[in-house]
């Protein structure tokens, strides 16, 4: 009788495994500087930021905060004046996401 049960705590402990792999971490971008800056983020593993997956792009107000889960490192940057936004932006930023799940938070 014990046999058949074997199979069932084996199961259940590779899809514990496998859930705790695949959680995902945070990464929070605040605006506490400015009225409202326009935002791009991307995600993915490419060392060029541009060729990673765009999430797109938004606007936060002051005190605003955009969070990004997943498990693939996040790149952002803002504009480069918000005070005057023209178009140009800041250089990307990074987060390499990689082991345990983590909540990180950085100002823009």
């Amino acid at each position: 009788m014990h046999n058949c049960f074997r199979p069932v705590w084996l199961l259940m402990g590779i899809g514990s495994v496998a859930a705790f792999a695949f959680q995902a971490s945070r990464v929070n971008l605040r605006d506490t500087a400015w009225n409202s800056v326009k935002v791009e983020v991307r995600v993915g593993n490419n060392m060029d930021c541009n060729a990673n997956r765009s999430l797109g792009t938004r606007t936060l107000s002051k005190g605003g905060v955009w969070s990004v889960d997943g498990t693939e490192d996040v790149c952002w940057r803002r504009d480069a004046d918000p005070d005057r936004p023209d178009g140009r932006w800041t250089d990307w930023n990074r987060k390499s996401i990689s082991g345990s799940p983590k909540t990180w938070d950085f100002n823009l």
